[in-house]
């Protein structure tokens, strides 16, 4: 049986008083011990320099996984999203919102479904926001997820379930269009087809990590303001967990996702991903080959790791 949320909001859905203000020392020392735990100490003045507050709304007993959705504006499908998620409270989820540098109070219609609300002075873009949040997190699982995605009705439960049934540490799921919208026909890596097979992460919105290891490999380059935080991640988990077939896609975690709005986006998108690789690739002199190395394993579902409750006896 899953283990039910304890919720502490009251019915009003009013922020509880427990906001820790402005980052006062009890907050500072906070975020130090934290950083510390996972050995991240050196980026303690850049996270102080772009933490506003922090807000407990909800205390979850020993949750299962820690959603981490970050957002710079407030999108009407963020609500729908919350809903859904809200409607699988069953799998004791704890869900960790950074506001990465919105207007004040633009947020309030979300804050009914979120447990930890953290505030940033300003747009870090995407990386830093994410490490922020994780620094929060109780859980053993980390679960990224967009803002302006709508998540199956099953998608937690469908990422807790890979890393019960396989011995992994990341899994990246699938992006299905939102809408008709013909440019999601070039997103070609969103949907890998129906069986899960090891690969690197080239999402960033649909995947979850071993919370250790992703600590230990440093969690997301706060540098990158936005595209290819996935490929580098996976790159640095390789150092930390050298057997690839622990890093996999899953088709079962889906969200629905635009790959792009219109042509300006489309363009915008590209030249941002462009300029982030070229940086990568110089961070990384195997990038190339790192990613050509999967090849060989693609589509092989066999290679996965199926952990011992999962395999199927032998019959003599």
């Amino acid at each position: 049986m899953h283990q039910i949320r304890q919720m502490t909001n009251d019915k009003s859905n009013k922020l509880i008083n427990k906001s820790i203000k402005s980052l006062d020392k009890i907050l500072k020392k906070d975020i130090y011990d934290k950083l510390s735990h996972i050995d991240w100490h050196d980026r303690y003045e850049k996270y102080i320099n772009n933490i506003s507050d922090v807000n407990l709304l909800n205390t979850i007993h020993l949750p299962s996984i820690s959603i981490i959705v970050i957002s710079w504006r407030f999108h009407p499908d963020t609500l729908g999203n919350f809903k859904i998620l809200k409607k699988q409270h069953d799998q004791n989820y704890e869900l960790i919102f950074v506001d990465n540098g919105a207007k004040p109070r633009e947020f309030d219609c979300l804050t009914p479904y979120i447990d930890t609300y953290i505030r940033l002075n300003n747009n870090s873009g995407a990386y830093l926001a994410r490490n922020i949040g994780s620094l929060f997190s109780h859980a053993p699982i980390l679960f990224f997820l967009d803002d302006d995605a709508i998540p199956a009705d099953n998608i937690i439960e469908s990422h807790i379930n890979c890393f019960k049934k396989y011995d992994i540490i990341a899994v990246r799921g699938v992006c299905k269009p939102k809408t008709n919208n013909t440019l999601n026909q070039l997103a070609k890596h969103y949907y890998l087809g129906p069986t899960p097979f090891p690969i690197y992460a080239d999402i960033e919105g649909n995947t979850s990590y071993l919370a250790s290891t992703f600590f230990k490999a440093g969690g997301w380059d706060d540098e990158i303001r936005f595209g290819g935080g996935g490929v580098d991640l996976s790159r640095r988990l390789i150092d930390i967990e050298p057997d690839m077939r622990k890093q996999i896609y899953s088709p079962d975690p889906i969200i629905f996702h635009d790959y792009a709005t219109d042509q300006n986006h489309l363009a915008q998108k590209i030249d941002k991903q462009e300029h982030s690789r070229s940086r990568l690739r110089k961070i990384h002199p195997d990038y190339d080959d790192f990613l050509a190395h999967w090849k060989k394993l693609r589509g092989k579902e066999e290679l996965l790791i199926l952990k011992s409750k999962h395999l199927k006896k032998i019959k003599p």
